[in-house]
């Protein structure tokens, strides 16, 4: 019994030195890492990752953000982002910060993190906001290139409103949404009594059987030719789709720079 205890903590010490240079370099993210780790030995594993999780974020919080840019171009438009914006697609997914690239990069999506109501990026002060279970305050918002038909919204919609999707029916109107329930599904979906503004809500129900359960909303929206804003929330935010949809639009049009340099 003893032998098989110090295999487990030899196999665990490698695994350790591993998975801090994988870490380190960035070459894998690290929920697949600890996957692995808790397969071989589930009660030290979940020390470990609360120990390392604690040092992580120490070290996270002892990061100079202010000077640290990303520098993006989404088809012929160029965006600055500061680092700040960059918490889901940095902190939560490897764990650090990263350091930009000097020169500017070309992607298909664009990604940031914000807190709601005022769209405020990572601080050290609102540490306990980020690290909250479910939704909480947090919004995860993209650009990306609009693939498919440029008319999406219209096509949509017009499916809905005709009645052609015959597992969801319309309901009374709420915050100025035209409702559609679905019978069976997991999402109700929401549009815009104004057809000039053009996005779609779709929001998950409660789930009484899961008392934790953080029920969300997932958004399409129309930003420019050519790109579309998805981006998703805590449904008790739901009230507020309007201002979101602008401040957030508002948001991307600040990063956005006039020329590459």
């Amino acid at each position: 019994m003893n032998n098989m205890k110090y295999v487990i903590y030899a196999l665990l010490l490698c695994f350790g030195i591993i998975a801090g240079i994988v870490l380190y370099f960035g070459y894998m993210d690290s929920r697949y890492l600890l996957a692995v780790a808790y397969s071989i030995a589930p009660e030290s594993s979940e020390k470990w990752k609360n120990n390392f999780e604690l040092k992580q974020r120490e070290k996270m919080k002892e990061v100079n953000l202010d000077d640290r840019i990303n520098k993006i171009q989404l088809n012929d438009r160029y965006y600055d982002i500061p680092q700040r914006y960059t918490y889901g697609q940095t902190i939560e997914k490897y764990g650090r910060w990263g350091t930009p690239k000097s020169e500017r990069i070309k992607v298909g999506t664009m990604e940031i993190t914000v807190l709601l109501p005022d769209m405020r990026p990572y601080f050290p002060e609102d540490d306990a906001l980020w690290v909250k279970t479910g939704w909480g305050a947090k919004v995860y918002a993209n650009i990306t290139n609009s693939l498919g038909a440029s008319d999406w919204f219209d096509y949509i919609r017009e499916k809905y409103i005709n009645n052609t999707y015959q597992y969801y029916s319309r309901r009374d109107d709420v915050y100025d949404l035209m409702v559609f329930k679905s019978n069976g599904y997991s999402h109700d979906t929401y549009f815009p009594k104004n057809d000039e503004v053009q996005l779609v809500i779709s929001c998950s129900k409660g789930n009484e059987n899961i008392p934790d359960f953080s029920p969300g909303c997932q958004v399409k929206s129309n930003y420019s030719p050519g790109i579309v804003l998805k981006y998703s929330y805590s449904k008790e935010y739901l009230p507020d789709w309007m201002k979101i949809d602008i401040e957030l639009k508002r948001l991307f049009k600040n990063f956005e720079k006039t020329s590459e340099n």
